[in-house]
């Protein structure tokens, strides 16, 4: 019987524990779907946002705050860093605990006092030292299982009551917002007066107080019977403290660290703590109102969400219009651009087969004047008449130079209509430049010698380098020379062209790029188009927070208690 009893006790735990964790689920749930809904408060049924608001406040008043009191230097941060197994609280030879620690649920460790975040409890007990009335509380959050049962728990470390009177009086203001209360003593001052006013005062304003009895090294001689006489003693003199908890908070502390269950029982925390866990876990923290406000949660949500989904398609239908317009004024802005590359590479092309085609003339009268001071050379070597020859190479280069003006200005003439065409007029003239010239065929002396004597025409035709070395190298360096300044010219004049044509395209562009820009942002302006993108996002960010809350809220309001 009695084990089947302590199975359904059990089992009976349990499910408050779990209830409890329900419950600080719901209560936070509900704060950041309401948090992220405010902003959107515009376009969302009030009546449902106020029912969350309510609900925001109804909820963190099932909040459990349990507070540790205490005279100074009795070990309450000890017994706090105990409970947590860690070192929250900061703990001196002195007192420190200038303003109440606040210990609270979170999923990592952290120490702030305001916005200021600390790295330890070290670090906070610097921050106190330096700033003894610098801050209402400091907070501690840490993922400790005890803080998340009822809704959520808040244990509070409080200043040593007897220190200093402002010291009493932040204690005193703390203690008027509590559920349940800790607390502290230790021997030989297990009945002061100030233990018994403290007590006295704890009694009227709560509905539950723990009496803890710090067993620290002034109670090491103590033996059992003298520490349950004292206990008994204890009770006694503090009628309504009918829970009397002897517990070595520092053995407690050191074996809670070690990971030694056995250690934590003997020291006595074990059986504190789960007496803390039963209050806070009990069934008095209405389990059917949780029930009731994860159903009212969900409803407010839903129509909230239904509200949002019509805003996000309403704000969608604005987006999609103005990004079809913006689309269209970027194509637009391609297709200009696009034309004007397919200019561009209209002239280059007009430019490319003008200077060719000079080019190729320029070969072709090059090779023609090449040809007309041979058959010079070859009638000189017939007849040995210089000047004859001197005439016929003069003609020839003459009638080079009126030819190859007449190409220039032809060529000229095609890249400035290339260029006029395009709209980018440039000036571009014929070469500077009289053209080849022709200097003496030779030395008087040896043509002279080359018209004397015998087999006159063999020798000439032997030796018509030696007779004639002016006229060789005309023939070999010189028109090759102005072949090559020909050549230059035209690239010069190309370049001209051209890089007169890419300024005006890349200004064109600038300008088509110009225009796009401000008619896409015209549209934007239109259409309110970043503030409803941003709106758009922003609502989407909340109904993700509202459906995730639906669903929690839903699994809470279906769940039964234990068989």
């Amino acid at each position: 019987m009695d084990r089947a009893r302590n199975a359904a006790n059990s089992r009976m735990g349990d499910w408050l524990e779990d209830w409890g964790r329900l419950a600080m689920q719901l209560a936070e749930g509900v704060r950041q779907a309401h948090r992220a809904l405010v902003p959107h408060q515009a376009c969302l049924p009030p009546e449902a946002l106020a029912e969350l608001e309510a609900l925001v406040a109804e909820l963190a008043q099932q909040r459990i705050r349990i507070a540790i009191c205490g005279e100074v230097k009795t070990g309450k941060s000890t017994l706090l860093n105990a409970i947590a197994g860690a070192t929250l609280s900061p703990v001196g030879f002195e007192p420190v605990t200038a303003i109440p620690v606040r210990v609270t649920y979170g999923e990592r460790t952290e120490w702030k006092v305001g916005a200021q975040s600390l790295g330890s409890a070290a670090a906070l007990e610097d921050w106190m030292r330096a700033n003894p009335r610098g801050s209402a509380e400091a907070v501690v959050t840490t993922p400790l299982d005890l803080l998340r049962l009822g809704g959520q728990v808040d244990l509070v470390d409080t200043p040593g009551v007897g220190a200093e009177d402002a010291w009493d009086a932040v204690t005193g203001a703390t203690v008027a917002s509590l559920d349940a209360a800790v607390l502290v003593v230790r021997y030989p001052g297990l009945y002061t007066r100030a233990t018994r006013d403290r007590a006295a005062a704890l009694e009227q304003s709560l509905g539950k107080l723990f009496v803890v009895w710090n067993l620290d090294s002034a109670c090491a001689e103590l033996g059992p019977e003298a520490r349950a006489r004292h206990a008994a003693e204890l009770r006694s003199r503090l009628p309504r403290a009918r829970e009397v908890f002897l517990v070595d908070a520092r053995a407690g502390f050191e074996a809670a660290r070690r990971g030694d269950p056995g250690g934590v029982a003997a020291s006595g925390l074990a059986a504190f703590a789960q007496a803390l866990r039963d209050f806070a876990a009990s069934s008095g923290r209405r389990v059917a109102a949780l029930r009731e406000g994860a159903k009212r949660s969900r409803a407010a949500l839903e129509a909230c969400r239904a509200r949002m989904d019509a805003c996000r398609e309403e704000l969608e239908k604005h987006l999609a219009a103005a990004r079809a317009e913006l689309e269209r004024v970027r194509r637009a802005a391609e297709a200009e651009i696009a034309a004007a590359e397919g200019r561009l590479r209209e002239l280059r092309a007009q430019v490319g087969a003008a200077v060719e085609t000079a080019r190729s003339e320029f070969a072709r009268l090059a090779e023609k004047l090449r040809r007309d001071v041979r058959r010079a050379r070859r009638r000189w070597i017939l007849r040995g008449d210089a000047q004859r020859l001197q005439r016929g190479v003069q003609a020839a280069v003459e009638g080079y130079r009126n030819r190859a003006r007449a190409i220039e200005e032809v060529a000229a003439e095609r890249l400035r209509a290339a260029a006029a065409g395009f709209g980018a007029p440039v000036s571009v003239g014929a070469r500077d430049g009289a053209g080849p010239t022709a200097g003496a065929a030779g030395p008087q002396a040896r043509l002279s010698r080359a018209a004397a004597g015998r087999a006159r025409a063999l020798r000439r035709a032997l030796w018509h380098r030696w007779y004639l070395p002016g006229l060789d190298a005309f023939e070999r360096a010189e028109i090759a020379r102005e072949f090559q300044r020909q050549q230059g010219w035209l690239e010069r004049s190309r370049e001209a062209v051209e890089q007169a044509a890419a300024e005006l395209h890349a200004r064109r562009v600038g300008e088509i790029e110009q225009r796009a820009a401000a008619r896409a942002e015209q549209v934007r302006a239109e259409a309110n188009f970043c503030a409803r993108e941003q709106e758009f996002a922003q609502l989407g960010e909340a109904l993700s927070v509202a459906e995730a809350q639906i669903e929690k809220s839903a699994k809470i309001a279906a769940l039964r208690g234990p068989d």
